[in-house]
């Protein structure tokens, strides 16, 4: 588990409609190569093509003969079947990438695991995070969905993402697909507020940071309990909506 205090890791997968979104765009793909497949299995019989591969013999071989003979059914069948059969592959690939997609939130650090092949799995402290960033495109909109960007310093983008739409940037953190973003958006500004009100966000700089007062209180006292409070809303709510 990430670091963070006993009992505040709240644990997010991608919402419904990432799923749907991305087995939408699936079906896009193998309707083209469907498409493209079907395509090739009639080109003989296109009357311009065919005339042309009349005339082309090699001896007594001829190309139109050799295109409409059992060769030619066997490729034909032989390629039906790979067809068919990354269909299958592909659609269960993406459903077990869905699956294999967690995002953690603690109140001092967050961890993404992606990938299905290739496990990804990156973990970022909030004392390092310096933008937090919402990011929806049309289809995201359609979907319901969206993304939220957590990113860190220590440099650009150095990568890109991979066709799953896993992320390579050593220094950003992708919650993909999260139909409640400006939920967990407030959620990781409250603790980057919390944490950079009480120091640099280590565990030991707690207890370095007077909180309280020997009159019984203090005005950093009264908001970090508001502050708390916030926080512990947010988890209640992003809980109830996982």
């Amino acid at each position: 588990m990430p670091a963070g205090s006993e009992g505040t890791t709240l644990t997010l997968r991608p919402a419904p409609g990432y799923l749907r979104m991305r087995i939408a765009r699936w079906a896009l793909a193998q309707v083209a190569a469907a498409a493209g497949l079907l395509f090739a299995f009639g080109w003989q019989l296109a009357p311009p093509l065919a005339r042309l591969t009349e005339r082309i013999h090699v001896g007594p071989f001829s190309l139109t003969g050799f295109l409409e003979g059992p060769v030619a059914r066997a490729l034909e069948a032989w390629g039906l079947a790979l067809f068919l059969l990354q269909l299958v592959v592909s659609f269960l690939a993406l459903r077990l990438d869905n699956v294999a997609r967690w995002y953690l939130l603690t109140d001092r650090s967050l961890r993404i695991r992606e990938g299905l092949l290739t496990v990804r799995e990156r973990t970022m402290t909030f004392a390092n995070v310096q933008n937090v960033t919402v990011r929806q495109g049309p289809l995201q909109r359609a979907f319901g969905i969206a993304d939220l960007e957590v990113r860190s310093a220590g440099g650009g983008d150095g990568g890109a993402d991979d066709d799953n739409g896993n992320e390579n940037r050593l220094h950003v953190g992708t919650f993909r697909g999260v139909d409640n973003a400006a939920a967990i958006r407030d959620l990781v500004l409250a603790h980057l507020r919390r944490l950079r009100s009480a120091g640099t966000g280590d565990p030991d700089d707690d207890a370095r940071v007077p909180v309280a007062d020997a009159g019984g209180g203090t005005a950093l006292a009264d908001a970090l309990e508001r502050l708390a409070g916030e926080v512990r809303s947010l988890h209640r709510v992003i809980a109830q909506r996982r």
